[in-house]
């Protein structure tokens, strides 16, 4: 799967670039800044009909900045399956009777939280080549509990993570609790060049390096957890687990962004970004029951390196103004973005990544100047 993501985005990037420089050779839309005395040269208002907007400068700087509100979601955060028994329960049409057994799962609730990436970058006119540096930053947390009142005939909370010899299995109106928490950073350096196809529509290829932290941290409470020592003695106590991952990453990266025209400034866009990250993923998992003072029963430790995918995308909307004399340029856009890291799931003193994902979604806004 991860193969063929590479070779279509490949694929895209060089059928993009092909058809842009045959077009452009053949409607002669290249233009120099610069006169025979290598003096700077006011570009026509004829020049800014092409999608890509620029600047009169020779070389001139960027700064960006975003502003994220964005929603994780972590794979496989369950924490608890819930079984709830009701009694003399008589299905006719099914052909069914006796006690009917209710199973579901139960995991936090992730939420919206704010998150900010800013970027400074280098753009000389020489063949339309930009460089920049990117930082994207973003930290999240996510709660859940579970209660069961008494009037229910029978009703159990199995722990997804149980800590031997507790099995897991708390009875009688027990409650579990569960916390968990992330922190995110990318940071870019990204290398494109545009290519306009007409003058209302064109592309952006890029190619770079991205350096990806992911930090994860899960705490798990079961409130009466039973131990089955010799039956039929059982014993019941409260218990922690405890979970952590970090993952270092970096690899190459590669995109695709394109632009439409709509009227004057205003614009819409499409972008895409893949990513291939040699990583080094740390996961701990450790597990106490809650006497006084605390025991500490278990700890598991997974150390491995891993291959991980990301993949970026982010569709929305612009506007560009110039002022001074076309020396300065603004970019202001909103948008709704996509982030998936593929195979990201390492938690619980995992000794290798899983096939659940670690995703992000949001809104994206913010704002380009170049001087």
């Amino acid at each position: 799967m991860t193969k063929r993501w590479l070779q279509c985005l490949m694929g895209l990037c060089v059928l993009g670039t092909a058809t842009a420089y045959g077009m452009m050779r053949e409607e002669g839309m290249r233009v120099d800044p610069a006169n025979d005395n290598g003096q700077t040269q006011p570009i026509s208002r004829d020049f800014y009909s092409a999608p890509w907007p620029k600047i009169v400068n020779d070389c001139y700087l960027s700064v960006a900045a975003d502003f994220l509100w964005w929603e994780a979601n972590q794979g496989d955060t369950d924490y608890a399956g819930v079984y709830e028994e009701f009694a003399d329960v008589t299905l006719p049409t099914l052909g069914l009777s006796g006690v009917l057994t209710v199973q579901s799962d139960r995991n936090v609730h992730y939420k919206f939280d704010p998150g900010f990436r800013v970027a400074i970058g280098a753009r000389p006119h020489y063949d339309d080549w930009h460089i920049d540096l990117i930082w994207t930053h973003f930290n999240t947390s996510a709660n859940d509990r579970t209660d069961f009142p008494d009037d229910i005939t029978a009703q159990n909370v199995y722990s997804f993570y149980f800590i031997p010899p507790f099995s897991g299995m708390g009875t009688n109106g027990p409650n579990a609790k569960a916390h968990w928490q992330a922190w995110y950073n990318t940071l870019d350096l990204d290398l494109s060049r545009a290519f306009a196809v007409s003058k209302y529509f064109g592309f952006k290829g890029h190619v770079g390096v991205r350096n990806l932290w992911l930090r994860e941290k899960y705490a798990n409470l079961f409130i009466n957890n039973s131990a089955q020592r010799d039956a039929p003695f059982v014993i019941f106590y409260d218990t922690l687990a405890l979970s952590r991952e970090n993952i270092w990453g970096i690899g190459p990266m590669i995109g695709l962004d394109s632009i439409w025209k709509v009227y004057r400034g205003f614009s819409v866009f499409g972008n895409v970004m893949f990513s291939m990250m040699y990583s080094n993923v740390n996961s701990t998992l450790k597990g106490y029951v809650l006497t006084s003072p605390s025991v500490k029963l278990t700890s598991q430790r997974g150390h491995f390196h891993a291959v991980l995918p990301e993949i970026d995308i982010l569709l929305g909307g612009q506007y560009d103004a110039f002022f001074s004399d076309d020396r300065y340029h603004l970019n202001i856009r909103l948008g709704w973005e996509f982030r998936n890291l593929f195979n990201s799931d390492a938690l619980f003193g995992a000794t290798t990544v899983y096939g659940s994902s670690f995703m992000l979604s949001g809104l994206t806004t913010g704002f380009c100047f170049d001087f």
